[in-house]
């Protein structure tokens, strides 16, 4: 018998607005969120605010692709 693999990863929706429309941005991790939605709520609405999302994407998943790092500038 042969165990399937099962991964129910953390997922980070962030949608994007300008002038053009809305963009949908969504990011998973196996290893938690850790303080970016925090991060993220505190930078909204302040221009002076850069935050820096770092993907994995040749991470060893099932879909390829984690959130390394979420951090400010």
């Amino acid at each position: 018998m042969v165990a399937s693999a099962v991964e129910d990863p953390n997922v980070l929706e962030l949608p994007l607005s300008s002038d053009s429309g809305t963009l949908q941005i969504m990011a998973e991790t196996d290893n938690g969120l850790g303080d970016c939605p925090e991060l993220l709520s505190l930078a909204q609405d302040n221009p002076d605010t850069t935050v820096v999302l770092t993907a994995n994407l040749n991470a060893q998943t099932m879909n390829g692709g984690t959130l390394a790092q979420c951090s400010e500038r």
